[in-house]
């Protein structure tokens, strides 16, 4: 579930990159980095949880 989670993010990420490239509109590439961002952080909280659940899971 957590790998299904990573390529979730990762594919968000990766489409609203390719959404950035194809506007010509500043105020939606605003909002296209914003909700990257967003994504990010919602990344680097999954990983950080996972690397704690596993060195609790070693002791």
């Amino acid at each position: 579930m957590e790998e299904e989670n990573d390529i979730s993010i990762l594919n968000l990420i990766e489409k609203n990159i390719g959404k950035i490239k194809a506007s010509h509109n500043f105020q939606a590439k605003s909002f296209y980095i914003s909700t990257i961002e967003k994504l990010c952080e919602a990344y680097d909280q999954q990983i950080s949880a996972e690397l704690i659940n596993s060195a609790d899971s070693k002791d």
